[in-house]
């Protein structure tokens, strides 16, 4: 069996038609771009009049690489048939195969073998703007068998995959289904109380009195529970601060919007920030271990900024002025607030106090903080946050094992298509002889 040692460019030929989108005489094009593959691996369905730079002509089977951060290997085949006009940024290095079979490969592109070749290619030392040369591709060397061969490798990629892909989405499925219920859980306990058995062990009334809140979100609430604004379990809600470059001298950490773990609505230090933050600044913005964080101002199109995380680091450290510091009321449990906090903003109730003003979300905070809450006596409020940090504890442990399946199966899948693609894995069970070492 024999393989050719070729030259990218020897078999795909890369193309460059360009075009004025808005030039387009129809309603609807199709645009490829980094952000919808990396979405939803398909092109966003756009006017042409809302893209304002030139972009690349497609006409149908092409095999597009990008240019930026090549590591993660955002590679794909165009459709042979195009429903409509449809174009492509200028960020991918665009090919027409003419030797070799189109999804064969975009397989060999996906190997493990090419992206750690492209990745040593890169230009720049910026981790988020790294890019190659369309030269970098197209001159470089990969191994092809005859074309039947090549078939025959695609259809039995394209099999293993799709068994792959399928365990995949239904771990992804369970991680879906754990979250869906960790929310609708928080939102029950904060709102009902405990449930009988968790309230009957903790010393408490495990069927209350139920009262009408009047409150939509809240419903029915225990009889003995208060009902007042979420800003009585606050002291305030207080700016924080950006500071300068570090200094060496009034260096402080200063948790941003990005330290923010969603998933655990705490705050993670693994990147953490040092800015010089003067003594005048510092005064009253310093954290406490309890303190809650909110983000007044970032979030985007798929999500909504108002996110609110526990601050349980005993670091001295500020938060940079896209997040508010909300140390809790003298009778606040951090905790149980916490978890109220995380029950508004998966049901979309601080959607009212959102502005977007030039791309960017702002939050209200008066307006928020005016939202309706209920008040569980302190005891109560230290009780039910020990039920929801237990029964979080049992959910984190599934979705981690679901997240670690599902990362296990995505690196035998790279392996597969690596293996298949450079002849090591024989798929008529001989050996596929004279395969060599790839890239």
């Amino acid at each position: 069996m024999t393989w050719r040692r070729v030259r990218v460019e020897t078999v795909a030929l890369e193309t460059r038609d360009t075009i004025d989108p808005q030039s387009l005489e129809c309603p609807l094009v199709e645009h490829y771009s980094i952000p919808s593959l990396e979405a939803t691996g398909l092109p966003e369905l756009v006017p042409p009049d809302e893209i304002l730079s030139a972009k690349q002509v497609l006409r149908g089977g092409e095999v597009m690489v990008s240019r930026l951060n090549p590591r993660k290997a955002r590679v794909l085949r165009v459709p042979e048939k195009l429903d409509q006009p449809t174009i492509a940024s200028g960020e991918f290095v665009v090919m027409q195969p003419s030797d070799v079979d189109g999804d064969f490969l975009t397989l060999v592109l996906l190997s493990e073998d090419v992206r750690q070749h492209l990745h040593s290619c890169v230009q720049s030392v910026t981790r988020s703007h790294q890019r190659i040369r369309p030269d970098h591709l197209l001159k470089m060397f990969i191994r092809i068998p005859e074309f039947e061969t090549q078939i025959a490798i695609r259809n039995y990629v394209d099999s293993e995959t799709a068994r792959i892909d399928r365990l995949t989405t239904m771990q992804e499925s369970l991680i879906e289904r754990l979250d869906e219920y960790r929310t609708a859980l928080v939102t029950q306990v904060v709102t009902k109380g405990l449930p009988p058995g968790a309230a009957e062990a903790a010393g408490l009334d495990p069927e209350p009195a139920l009262k009408d809140s009047g409150v939509e979100w809240l419903g029915e609430v225990p009889e003995h529970w208060g009902i007042g604004r979420l800003k009585w379990s606050t002291a305030g809600c207080i700016g924080g601060v950006w500071g300068e470059e570090p200094d060496g001298v009034n260096d402080l950490l200063c948790v941003r919007v990005a330290d923010f773990d969603r998933h655990a609505a705490r705050v993670s230090l693994l990147n953490p920030t040092q800015r010089s933050v003067s003594m005048s600044h510092r005064e009253g913005r310093l954290l406490n271990v309890g303190d809650l964080l909110l983000e007044k101002s970032g979030g985007g199109i798929k999500q909504l900024v108002g996110c609110v995380v526990l601050y349980d680091h005993e670091v001295p450290a500020v938060c940079s002025n896209f997040v508010g510091r909300v140390p809790p009321a003298e009778d606040a449990h951090p905790a149980f607030w916490a978890y109220v906090h995380r029950a508004l903003y998966a049901g979309r109730l601080n959607y009212p106090a959102i502005k977007q003003t030039t791309g960017i979300q702002n939050l209200d905070t008066d307006a928020y903080f005016d939202t309706p809450a209920v008040f569980p006596p302190h005891p109560e409020q230290i009780a039910i946050a020990g039920y929801l940090d237990d029964q979080s504890g049992r959910i984190d442990a599934l979705r981690a094992k679901a997240e670690l399946s599902i990362e296990r199966l995505r690196e035998y899948r790279s392996a597969l298509i690596s293996a298949a693609v450079t002849g090591k894995i024989d798929v008529r069970e001989s050996v596929l002889a004279g395969a060599g070492d790839g890239v």
